[in-house]
This record gives C-alpha cells, structure tokens and sequence, in this order.
C-alpha cells in the first residue's frame, strides 16, 4: 500500500464527545468509534463517524466488528477505498447509502483492512 487515504473532517476529544452525546472520557472507551492517535497530540476522531443523531450506528457497528482484528488507522483507510464487492463503492459510501452493513462485513472477510507492520 502506497499509503493511508484518510477521510476528513477530523474532531478533538471534546467535539467528538459534544457529537456523540457522551462524556469526554466515555468516548474514549466507546469500542464502535475510530481514533487516530498522535506522538505528542490528543486523538483525533473521524468526522464521519457522526450525523445529526450522534454516531453513525451502521457504521459503528462495522468498525467495532473490524477492531477485533485491525488497527484504527487501517480501519478508516479501508472504509474511504472502493471495494469491488460493493460495486467498487467504498464501504463508507456503501452505508452513507443506505445499503447493508452485513455486505460491508462479507467484503471485509473477503479483502479487509491492512494493517501496516507497526500496528497502524
């Protein structure tokens, strides 16, 4: 992989938190959120990851699926890049759609996320 694509806009703490209808510590631990983290910063969380409800539950529910294999920053990378099981839509396109989180599982099962050899 050439390197990561990455969808922004991007959230503090405090935004994502504001955006979620949780506590600032609480969205730390929420299993079903992407979060990018920093050397010397405080994470960043994907933007996308919220609409007018609070958090996109489709996609939480992918994400929480892929976090008990894969590194967030792969997670996110893979969400933005077209997959030919999905009509080579992105997966993230796939469910802004409207369509089936569970065809979004199957095509991760077939070609997922790709962790990088340092974990990201």
């Amino acid at each position: 992989m050439t390197g990561r694509v990455l969808v922004g806009h991007f959230l503090t703490r405090t935004q994502a938190a504001q955006q979620a209808h949780t506590g600032r510590l609480e969205v730390q631990l929420r299993p079903d959120l992407l979060r990018l983290r920093g050397l010397w910063l405080e994470e960043t969380y994907l933007g996308f990851q919220f609409d007018e409800r609070g958090t996109v539950r489709e996609l939480g529910d992918v994400v929480q699926s892929l976090k008990e294999r894969h590194a967030d920053a792969a997670i996110a990378d893979w969400l933005a890049r077209s997959h030919p099981l999905l009509g080579s839509m992105s997966p993230l396109t796939w469910i802004r759609n409207g369509r089936r989180c569970e065809a979004v599982l199957e095509a991760a099962a077939s070609a997922g996320p790709i962790d990088d050899p340092d974990g990201s």
